[in-house]
């Protein structure tokens, strides 16, 4: 059974409805493959989510607000959630120069602690989660008001690569 090595809390404002998870330095890397800008350009439409090396994509169900973001290292595939409703649920798989990944800032200057995942170069599984915290056409008075929650839960393509 699968055990959870380590786990980060953290939200951002979006705006746009999407937002984004990158790698911590590795645009460098030969080894990783170039993206899109867009969701227009990379043709999603149906999911939201998407993930390409150094990068996952999120699609919101709401414009301008704050999220609710927690990142969970696995050593193993986790079971999935059964129980949950009102949640959606996508897997996916990416790779990551650094080992250590951070959300992508879009509207102020803040900057995010990076989540580490664990060596450098390595392929990993992420099943997200996503919860509206309100009802859809729900209008927030203010940004800073959390209308959805996140849960990304990776684990290592190779289960000997998750560190402790």
């Amino acid at each position: 059974m699968a055990a959870i090595v380590r786990a980060m809390d953290d939200s951002t404002l979006i705006e746009y409805s999407e937002f984004t998870i990158i790698d911590d330095g590795g645009s460098d890397d030969p080894e990783a493959e170039p993206f899109a800008e867009s969701w227009e350009e990379r043709d999603i439409a149906a999911e939201w989510l998407a993930a390409a090396d150094n990068l996952l994509m999120i699609n919101s169900a709401f414009d301008r607000h704050r999220v609710r973001v927690r990142f969970e290292l696995w050593d193993g595939e986790p079971e999935k959630e059964s129980q949950l409703s009102n949640i959606d649920a996508l897997t996916t798989s990416f790779y990551s120069s650094t080992g250590a990944i951070f959300i992508d800032e879009m509207i102020g200057y803040v900057e995010h602690d990076p989540f580490k995942l664990g060596p450098p170069g390595e392929r990993w599984h992420v099943r997200a989660y996503r919860k509206a915290l309100v009802p859809r056409g729900y209008f927030p008075e203010h940004t800073e008001e959390e209308l959805e929650a996140y849960i990304f839960r990776f684990w290592p393509l190779n289960s000997e690569t998750a560190e402790g």
